[in-house]
């Protein structure tokens, strides 16, 4: 499978340091979940003031964008397996992405009746990015499907 690189994306992969960014989108979440900030295009209606550190043609910062994916328990590869016995699936792919469920809101969000009905079964979007580009523009999206399982952990910091 090949991929259209835009130029901002093929300037970004010459330099020395890049920084994979992951990005989940979830259909009825208002909200994109990164791991790392994700940047966007700026746009006149966005309220942004061009007199700071704004230039156009650069990203700026997702108003949206929530940089919760944790990568050490997130998935590093697709999983394919065949399924013979299911009608109409050759193969089925998986991805497992571990989110931060930071001041408890990401269970707001995917709390049943909240956003959504159920969030099971709600079609979600998976892209790969680098810091420095422009979602969706410079993403390229991975990993289309629908989400079969969550569950949130409770974690105390000390």
């Amino acid at each position: 499978m090949s991929f259209e690189l835009t130029a901002r994306v093929k300037k970004i992969l010459g330099q020395r340091h890049i920084k994979p960014n992951l990005i989940l989108e979830v259909d009825g979440i208002p909200v994109k979940f990164g791991a790392l900030g994700i940047d966007k295009k700026a746009l006149f209606d966005d309220g942004l003031f061009f007199d700071t550190d704004v230039h156009f043609d650069s990203p700026v910062a997702d108003s949206d964008g929530r940089d919760w994916i944790t990568i050490g328990r997130t998935t590093k590869t697709l999983d394919q397996q065949l399924i013979p016995e299911k009608a109409g699936a050759g193969s089925i792919s998986s991805i497992t992405i571990e989110i931060l469920n930071k001041n408890s809101e990401l269970s707001k969000l995917f709390q049943v009746g909240n956003l959504l009905s159920d969030p099971l079964n709600s079609r979600a979007r998976v892209y790969l990015t680098f810091d420095g580009a422009e979602h969706p523009e410079d993403s390229i999206n991975i990993f289309n499907g629908s989400i079969e399982e969550f569950s949130f952990t409770t974690t105390t910091c000390i």
